[in-house]
């Protein structure tokens, strides 16, 4: 990993998410207005502090529910944040040249990737390649009571989180050692409010 001491260790890093969360969410943002500052800072180089993997949902960007800046978050985005070798390969980058110790897995309420998962069945193209990462839950969550889609975005997020944790080479030595914290968050689109899963 690089040696970069500017990293923000991955407890400070989340709770910086989660006070910004809660700016979004009472409507006191306090980032819209620093873009351009932050723009010019960030022009020769990058230190975010997390790394995350959302969906790639218009609902859900992460910078903006977040109340962070350009410069702040490392983000990857796929339909519900569905994970392959690009997407591992990219989390690697951010931690082992960027340094970053936060990786969070963040999906949200009512993904439509989830819901076409469990509602549609058939479908064509690639999104089909899209749906089968996405039905493996699907076993889980059927035995479980409660709402099925609110059950499989949690489970979901959490199979993700552990795609991640056990991701051979890097990931999961990182992960052991302690040195990457991955964890996972649900976006609550009618609060506006994170909450960790």
């Amino acid at each position: 990993m690089r040696d970069n001491p500017g990293n923000t260790p991955a407890k400070e890093a989340l709770m910086k998410l989660l006070e910004g969360n809660l700016r979004f969410a009472s409507g006191q943002s306090k980032h819209a207005l620093r873009h351009a500052h932050q723009r010019e800072q960030t022009l020769n180089e990058q230190s975010p502090m997390v790394a995350i993997l959302s969906c790639s949902d218009s609902h859900v960007p992460p910078e903006v529910i977040f109340d962070q800046s350009i410069g702040d978050i490392y983000t990857i985005r796929t339909a519900g944040h569905v994970v392959d070798n690009v997407v591992i390969g990219s989390i690697e980058f951010a931690v082992e040249l960027l340094g970053i110790q936060l990786v969070l897995v963040l999906g949200h309420q009512n993904c439509e990737a989830v819901t076409a998962t469990v509602e549609v069945g058939d479908t064509t193209g690639h999104i089909t390649d899209l749906i089968d990462k996405i039905s493996r839950v699907m076993d889980d969550v059927f035995r479980m009571e409660g709402d099925i889609i609110a059950n499989a975005i949690d489970i979901h997020i959490k199979m993700t989180v552990n795609t991640l944790r056990t991701s051979q080479p890097i990931l999961d030595k990182l992960y052991q050692k302690g040195s990457v914290k991955i964890g996972g968050a649900r976006y609550d689109m009618d609060s506006g409010k994170v909450v960790l899963v």
